[in-house]
């Protein structure tokens, strides 16, 4: 079960880096470039980001676990 539960979550780590963080960043990149673009509209790029760095946060709760050394009685 413990290797079932890891395997999602490093699906939902994938998930987070292929389609939250690069299409992010294309984003800021082309926002930067060229602010009046007509598809890319700032309210939705804000919640865009709010959301990925809530994936974010989720991921390191996630991982934190394997990173954190045991001390041994």
């Amino acid at each position: 079960m413990n290797s079932l539960k890891f395997i999602g979550k490093i699906i939902f780590l994938l998930f987070t880096i292929i389609y939250m963080i690069i299409p992010l960043c294309i984003v800021i990149y082309m926002k930067i470039n060229n602010p009046s673009f007509k598809n890319l509209n700032t309210t939705e790029t804000i919640i865009y980001i709010v959301f990925t760095i809530l994936f974010i946060i989720l991921n390191f709760v996630f991982f934190k676990s394997y990173f954190i050394k045991k001390d041994k009685i």
